[in-house]
């Protein structure tokens, strides 16, 4: 890619490197920043704005968007993560104290709240084996033990620690480097699944999932791309095939072969439309890594997490309040706060005191999409 330093240049100049990860920082914490929102705007919405509802699942799905551009990310730090920092304790070790300090607050938060009566602190399926459901969240793994998750936001983070899992275990074999053949067969089982299945039963499947897989996978040949490592026609090829597994997929599951339960039907605009822009964004931003962004946005960027875990707590004091823009206004302000407050107080703290663990040296924020 035009204006990106090659593998060759970063290993031979430490400078260089450096400069790249900051260039990388920026242009990573920047999609966060707008996946971050673009979430908070979704669940917001729908208690504050007259009629969200009904434009988010015709038009433009806000949370499809945030959450294709959080895996796109994740995906692409992954490689960097595992191979240019080697040796899969010290990953797991950090990504510990990235992800479950944070985690656990936003857990015991929301079981504090419920205890004080707040409603929509918690999930409803969740309170009546309050105790084991309460235990099994603290894995971040609930969703593959078929438990309840506390908020519903939680199950993105099972998938990413499957995906961590799964790339661990490539990395440990030295098969990781072959991300585009593994991207590969990733879309074929998704095709399989999201395609082929329904047509043979005549039942739809959760085509978000299979989606959000693929972008993770199609994130870690991006970044092979990014270094050059895979070619721009190899790279049309994979986009290819994405768009017609997506087209396809997302006619029959949303559109050919609907949910029972109305209130989570969408259209195939409202599906495809946020989709394509996460992927449009990415690449719009993959091509001009130098561009510098606003401040204010890579701030946001490095508190996504914080956002990402904490505004359903902040909404769930607010209730519905539909066509009050004020309290919309105060929801979001009140939760960029809270979010500051605790990437200081807890993300930062834990990640200093990962990497006193491990001897490492000062912060490193470049990080996946949990943060």
């Amino acid at each position: 890619m035009t204006g990106t330093l090659s593998a060759g240049n970063l290993e031979t100049h430490p400078k260089q490197q450096d400069r790249a990860r900051t260039v990388r920082l920026e242009f990573l914490d920047g999609l966060r920043a707008i996946a971050a929102v673009a979430v908070l705007i979704e669940h917001g919405g729908y208690h504050f704005i007259p009629n969200f509802a009904a434009m988010t699942h015709t038009v433009f799905s806000f949370g499809k968007f945030g959450l294709a551009c959080f895996f796109l990310v994740s995906g692409f730090v992954i490689p960097f993560s595992l191979e240019g920092r080697p040796g899969l304790r010290r990953f797991w070790i950090l990504r510990f104290f990235r992800l479950y300090p944070l985690y656990w607050f936003s857990l015991g938060a929301a079981l504090l709240l419920y205890s004080l009566g707040v409603s929509g602190a918690l999930e409803p399926d969740f309170t009546p084996h309050l105790a084991r459901n309460s235990l099994v969240n603290l894995t971040m793994l609930e969703g593959l033990l078929r438990i309840p998750y506390a908020i519903g936001l939680y199950y993105t983070l099972t998938i990413e620690m499957v995906f961590y899992v799964v790339c661990s275990a490539l990395s440990a074999k030295n098969l990781l480097r072959y991300s585009y053949t593994i991207c590969w067969m990733v879309l074929a089982a998704a095709a399989a699944i999201g395609v082929c299945l329904p047509l043979a039963l005549h039942r739809r499947v959760e085509m978000a999932g299979l989606f959000y897989v693929v972008c993770l996978a199609s994130g870690t040949v991006l970044y092979r791309f990014y270094r050059a490592k895979v070619s721009g026609n190899a790279m049309t090829a994979l986009g290819g095939g994405i768009m017609v597994f997506v087209f396809a997929g997302t006619w029959l599951n949303y559109v050919a072969l609907k949910k029972a339960d109305t209130f989570e039907h969408y259209t195939f605009v409202s599906v495809i439309l946020p989709w394509a822009a996460a992927w449009a964004l990415f690449l719009w931003l993959l091509a001009r890594p130098h561009r510098k962004l606003p401040a204010a946005l890579l701030w946001i960027g490095r508190i996504s997490y914080s956002l990402y875990l904490l505004h359903p707590l902040v909404l769930a004091f607010f209730g519905a309040r539909k066509g009050n823009t004020l309290a919309f206004l105060l929801f979001t302000s009140i939760s960029l706060l809270v979010a500051s407050g605790t990437h200081l107080t807890i993300e930062r703290p834990a990640m200093r005191l990962g990497k006193r663990f491990q001897g490492l040296g000062p912060v490193d924020t470049l990080s996946t999409v949990a943060g």
